[in-house]
């Protein structure tokens, strides 16, 4: 997300081949009708803690009505699942869309950062 340089295929190849070892990471494929909606990205997993960090990523190929809310109710039943109970996430703080959708869904604001001059707020939500 803070990276500014683009990715290279190698670099990109070399994340996915991690991914099989990576105990502290998730990815999830959602998908409804045989549509690609987006992923759920769980990473910087504590399992002691019960914590980890949080993305959604719909897919900008081929949009998916209310995709958004669809990978919202995707999260919510992954993250339930796995026992977790403190979810944090960044969103940069332009991107409006994103900011109600997780406030709808109760995420509360912690505190804001800046990175490479750009301004990102950090959000976190307690699941019992």
């Amino acid at each position: 997300m803070f990276n500014k340089n683009i990715i290279s295929y190698q670099e990109h190849f070399a994340f996915v081949e991690n991914l099989l070892t990576d105990t502290t990471s998730r990815h999830f494929l959602v998908s409804q009708d045989e549509k690609f909606v987006g992923v759920v990205n769980l990473k910087d997993i504590d399992w002691i803690n019960k914590s980890a960090s949080f993305g959604i990523y719909a897919n900008l190929l081929k949009k998916v009505t209310m995709a958004g809310e669809k990978l919202m109710v995707s999260a919510d039943f992954i993250i339930k699942k796995m026992g977790l109970s403190s979810i944090s996430l960044v969103v940069d703080s332009r991107n409006h869309m994103a900011k109600g959708l997780y406030e709808r869904w109760g995420y509360e604001i912690v505190g804001n950062k800046e990175v490479n001059g750009l301004q990102y707020i950090n959000y976190e939500k307690r699941y019992v």
